[in-house]
């Protein structure tokens, strides 16, 4: 082992910084994404073997990370914004809905748009890809 129990603690709260892993890896300390290298059972020491599904695990990680932005952002779009919309028909139905109320409208769905836009993106594949 050539770190001490201080070097590995601090390492390994780099790696969860990062939110990576810290592989020992022939006595040293290597941070790296989660499932890079192929490690024993149950602990974070491999012999440097790269993981040969890493690439696999990393699609499958990506598409979860889109699906699960695409169900927030409609949970966000239905909560949020559906009920002013319900609210403008039911009042265009009746005859009450006016200009002030469409324009009012207009900037709160723009609004609700934004914020939902900012916290869940549009992402896709290629947005992965350029960040690596």
């Amino acid at each position: 082992m050539s770190y001490t129990q201080k070097e590995y603690y601090e390492k390994l709260e780099i790696a969860n910084y990062k939110s990576q892993k810290l592989y020992v890896i022939n006595g040293d300390l290597v941070i790296a994404p989660i499932g890079y290298y192929i490690c024993r059972k149950n602990t974070n020491i491999s012999d440097g073997t790269i993981n040969p599904d890493y690439e696999k695990m990393l699609v499958e990680s990506h598409k979860r990370f889109l699906d699960r932005a695409r169900k927030n952002r409609q949970f966000e779009y239905q909560t949020r914004c559906d009920y002013l919309t319900m609210r403008r028909l039911r009042k265009q139905a009746i005859g009450l809905w006016t200009e002030r109320d469409e324009a009012e409208y207009k900037k709160a769905i723009s609004s609700l748009s934004t914020s939902i836009g900012e916290k869940y993106p549009y992402l896709s594949f290629s947005d992965f890809k350029a960040n690596r």
